[in-house]
């Protein structure tokens, strides 16, 4: 859930409101930050989210899926949010514009802000690199030296993924 303020902001029309994040330090500092709100916060990655039993009816995936470091790992998460969809869930998927470029230019996070930039405008690039500086600054697994973007799928190869664990896309 990121910072937590887009669930902050949907949490007082919902039954139920919890943010998914990495490490125990990013919750506790969340869970102190939003003291007396009506959300919940759990510690996980979203390829390991286990499933309580809770079904949600509508669920936010944003600026997660380009971090994993495998395909495999993208599948995963995908059917375990999947698991906890209830029938008929809508889900967001809010990630970075399809960019095909080789890999090596993900190892660098200024090489692919520029790469981005380049290819997408000051908009996008801008995104990227607000959400890596908050993975290097906020959550401590992911504080490294460089922040590799890691899947990346062209739109009809991304829905054609998400399509496997019973996703429709309904917009792009």
């Amino acid at each position: 859930c990121g910072d937590g303020r887009l669930l902050d902001s949907i949490a007082d029309g919902v039954s139920l409101a919890v943010g998914v994040v990495p490490t125990e330090e990013e919750r506790d500092r969340l869970v102190a930050h939003y003291a007396g709100r009506p959300i919940r916060f759990r510690t996980e990655r979203l390829e390991e989210l286990s499933d309580t039993g809770e079904r949600f009816e509508v669920i936010l995936i944003i600026g997660v899926l380009q971090l994993l470091s495998r395909r495999s790992l993208v599948k995963e998460a995908l059917r375990r949010v999947a698991a906890i969809a209830a029938p008929g869930a809508r889900v967001y998927i809010g990630e970075l514009p399809f960019v095909p470029v080789p890999p090596k230019v993900y190892r660098s996070a200024p090489r692919a802000i520029g790469y981005v930039l380049r290819a997408h405008g000051i908009c996008a690039a801008l995104r990227f690199a607000r959400h890596i500086w908050r993975r290097r600054h906020r959550m401590g697994r992911y504080e490294l030296q460089r922040t590799p973007v890691a899947f990346c799928a062209a739109p009809a190869d991304f829905s054609a993924l998400a399509s496997e664990y019973g996703f429709a896309l309904q917009d792009s």
